[in-house]
């Protein structure tokens, strides 16, 4: 009987199928990966302020590399500024689109403020300061329906409804 000694330090050699399987399977494994979490590319915000009506957007490359926020000033904030009263912005989330790696965009948006479309982007000079202290006062207090009631009888009286305008002497 021979004896044979066994060498515990050579490695055992691998066939080059192997190896490729091995990669193929990482592969395999990278692209499921990326299908599945599908990383955003680029995407679009959209805000709105809920004391003055105006928007701001925002892009974003990558989720890393962002622009800063681009403001649209409406009509209804700069006729407060004349006048000297300065909002705080309260910026509500309104719409969002993501351009994802394979070209599918997803879209998400809220209902938004249910008077925001009371706001149009026109100078407001006839406004009277207790109409904007009232205004500032509900939207401060969470009372979306005064807002609007507020805001549409500050409308109707800037675009001509004749129900909102005064009864003239006769």
């Amino acid at each position: 009987m021979s004896r044979q000694t066994l060498d515990y330090a050579r490695s055992p050699k691998r066939s080059p199928l192997t190896r490729s399987m091995v990669l193929s399977g990482v592969v395999v494994a990278l692209l499921v990966m990326l299908i599945i979490w599908e990383p955003t590319v680029y995407s679009w915000q959209l805000q709105v302020d809920q004391m003055s009506g105006s928007r701001r957007t925002r892009c974003t490359w990558l989720g890393i590399a962002s622009s800063a926020w681009q403001i649209q000033t409406s009509g209804f904030e700069k006729e407060l500024n004349k006048r000297g009263i300065a909002l705080k912005p309260q910026w509500v989330f309104v719409s969002e689109a993501e351009t994802k790696i394979f070209g599918n965009t997803i879209r998400g948006c809220s209902p938004g403020l249910p008077w925001m479309h009371l706001i149009p982007d026109l100078d407001l000079p006839s406004l009277k300061n207790e109409e904007i202290q009232q205004i500032q006062a509900a939207s401060a207090a969470g009372n979306d329906v005064l807002v609007e009631s507020l805001l549409k009888k500050v409308m109707d009286r800037e675009l001509g409804d004749p129900a909102s305008q005064p009864a003239m002497a006769q």
